[in-house]
């Protein structure tokens, strides 16, 4: 029972790292087939992305303020998760599974979010989520099960 309680939360440590680190370096949302638009990855698609056409500057992506929310949230689980094990504090517990909760939810609307930021919403059905949302809210969410496990385990 001490180990589980010793190593949840570092096993919730490192999936909620990797799920950031997923979720900014790979796509976030693909094109369905037959389709010429092209992937987004989520450090495009979170800070924007512009490119130069022909002479002039153009703008692939716009800043999505739910994607920054989505990475912020994230973070802030994690900080929680680390008071929690540092101070044995529920409330902290409480605080990071309920982030890590939300920011699954958000991993997984990537698309709509990217897509209305960009004034894009009549091409949804272009797109479909990529590897790097999905395996990010279900990263996130593994975070919440093992911050929830040790929190709530009686001694």
């Amino acid at each position: 029972m001490d180990k589980v309680k010793k190593y949840l939360p570092i096993a919730a440590m490192i999936s909620a790292i990797l799920a950031v680190i997923l979720f900014l370096v790979c796509d976030v949302f693909v094109p369905v087939e037959n389709s010429m638009v092209e992937a987004g990855k989520g450090f495009e698609t979170t800070f924007g992305k512009k490119e130069e056409f022909m002479g002039m500057k153009m703008t692939i992506y716009k800043f999505n303020f739910m994607g920054l929310l989505t990475v912020l949230l994230a973070i802030v689980a994690m900080v929680a998760l680390a008071i929690s094990v540092k101070k044995a504090n529920k409330i902290a517990a409480i605080v990071s599974i309920a982030c890590f909760v939300v920011a699954a939810i958000f991993f997984f609307c990537t698309k709509s979010f990217v897509l209305s930021a960009n004034d894009a919403k009549d091409m949804a059905d272009a797109y479909k989520n990529g590897i790097g949302a999905i395996l990010a809210g279900v990263l996130s969410l593994v975070s919440a099960a093992a911050t929830a496990v040790p929190a709530f385990l009686k001694d």
